[in-house]
């Protein structure tokens, strides 16, 4: 399997007073450097750091390597990405080793294997890595699986399946690219997912690309609309085969948005790209890049870093 990052991460995850991801309660100020956070998931104590707590089987309130997090204000969810689940928390943890309400991908607490053993399904994963919830709708990137999948609703019972899949033709694939080339309607290694509730956006980390769907998918396998990073939705080289600019992207793996604008994490070019407005034709240049002095920085400078 692919694995996102070159040094294994601890299995340890760590909340500092309130999240402020999508309609949460404005976060608690950290007013000085190294502040130590206020409650541990996946662990009994902050100094412990074990995967899974030592055990070579998860549970409710262990994690291994957890990837992603996001909050609601009331609810949890946590990709738990190296016991290929994901976990929900039906309210914010309020003390250390938190045990989880629901898990998505697995069968029980217990269970750990990927695709719970057996073959791809509605119902299984294979590291999922991100994962984002608009208050109705569930979207989980499920990295190793090549696809987005969406519940319709936030699970409310352990092993439930996803109503639709994204990059794949239905829920028994999971072929980089569909076992062929890249096209509108494929994905090859998705590592991050954001909807602002009308379009759904995707980083194609693979694909060196970030794809827009204008509308949620509401069926299996349908095509995006608008590419970012690419010229063209069959085109998949980094940086477009040639040198970094203002309308190329490699691997990218975040993409948000806020008061109109795009954030692309651009991690191979070791940069953020800014989009003032939500682009709506192909190949769209950015209007601003933090992390470097320009858009052009000379080909090759990304491969003094460590590659995902």
């Amino acid at each position: 399997m692919r694995k996102l990052f070159a040094i294994n991460l601890a299995a340890i995850f760590v909340l500092a007073g309130f999240f402020c991801w999508g309609n949460a309660p404005t976060a608690k100020a950290l007013i000085q450097n190294n502040a130590s956070a206020d409650i541990v998931v996946g662990q009994q104590v902050m100094t412990s750091n074990s995967s899974n707590q030592g055990s070579a089987a998860s549970a409710a309130n262990t994690l291994y390597e957890p990837r992603g997090v996001f909050s609601d204000g009331n609810k949890m969810i946590v990709t738990d990405y190296s016991n290929h689940r994901v976990l929900i928390y039906n309210s914010i943890p309020t003390g250390n080793n938190a045990s989880a309400d629901v898990v998505i991908g697995q069968q029980n607490m217990t269970s750990r294997s990927a695709n719970q053993g057996g073959s791809v399904g509605a119902n299984t994963f294979i590291e999922p890595i991100n994962v984002f919830y608009d208050g109705t709708r569930l979207f989980v990137a499920d990295w190793e699986n090549n696809r987005v999948l969406i519940y319709n609703s936030l699970p409310t019972s352990n092993g439930a399946s996803a109503d639709v899949v994204i990059g794949q033709a239905d829920m028994t694939h999971n072929g980089e690219n569909q076992g062929g080339s890249a096209g509108a309607n494929t994905l090859n290694g998705p590592v991050a997912v954001f909807s602002d509730g009308t379009k759904l956006y995707i980083a194609d980390m693979h694909n060196s690309r970030v794809l827009i769907y204008n509308s949620i998918p509401t069926s299996n396998n349908v095509s995006a609309d608008v590419v970012i990073g690419q010229q063209n939705m069959t085109s998949n080289s980094a940086n477009q085969g040639g040198s970094v600019g203002a309308s190329t992207l490699l691997e990218p793996t975040g993409v948000f948005i806020e008061n109109g604008k795009l954030f692309i994490a651009d991690y191979s070019n070791s940069r953020v790209l800014i989009y003032n407005s939500v682009p709506t034709a192909n190949n769209t240049e950015a209007n601003v890049v933090v992390g470097q002095a320009d858009f052009n920085v000379p080909l090759g400078e990304w491969e003094k870093f460590p590659r995902l």
